[in-house]
């Protein structure tokens, strides 16, 4: 495959990572194919023993081009995922989600514009199929006015 991948050269396969430093990774956009796939995502875990764990990372399925969405992540360790433009919005957003047990929730100008809570263990919605199916498609509503392409079922699994 040597004439398919191996460089960036016209014509051949490119999964590239831009980062700010070679001796502390931290990407800052990842293409995949040619292709902008990921960009600005942090994962916090939600109860560290003094200063809050953050973790900046890749991650495929998810790109708003403005606002924030974030939701809980329970096991094995309790995290939030947070996904976004804006280091301030991203912060709001997950700070919303910390005052439930457990939610998905979708921000833009700091302001709540779709919230699904997790009230069962911080996995599990408390109300009618009907209730969560609303709720479900008023995220997807959300994410898709944020720029979402909604390539799947990344934030909420439905």
């Amino acid at each position: 495959m040597d004439d398919q991948i191996g460089s960036l050269t016209p014509g051949r396969f490119a999964d590239i990572v831009l980062t700010d430093s070679l001796s502390q990774i931290n990407p800052l956009y990842v293409f995949k194919d040619g292709e902008l796939i990921a960009k600005d995502l942090s994962v916090i875990r939600r109860y560290a023993d003094g200063k809050r764990h953050v973790v900046n990372s890749l991650f495929k399925g998810v790109y708003v081009e403005h606002g924030a969405v974030a939701t809980s992540w329970p096991a094995p360790l309790p995290y939030f995922v947070v996904v976004g433009q804006d280091s301030a919005e991203m912060c709001y957003c997950a700070k919303e989600v910390d005052k439930y047990s457990g939610a998905c929730i979708v921000t833009d100008n700091q302001t709540n514009k779709s919230v699904l809570p997790l009230e069962i263990y911080g996995v599990m919605a408390n109300m009618t199929a009907s209730e969560l199916t609303k709720s479900a498609d008023a995220i997807d509503a959300a994410l898709e006015e944020l720029g979402n392409r909604n390539e799947g079922e990344p934030v909420v699994n439905k």
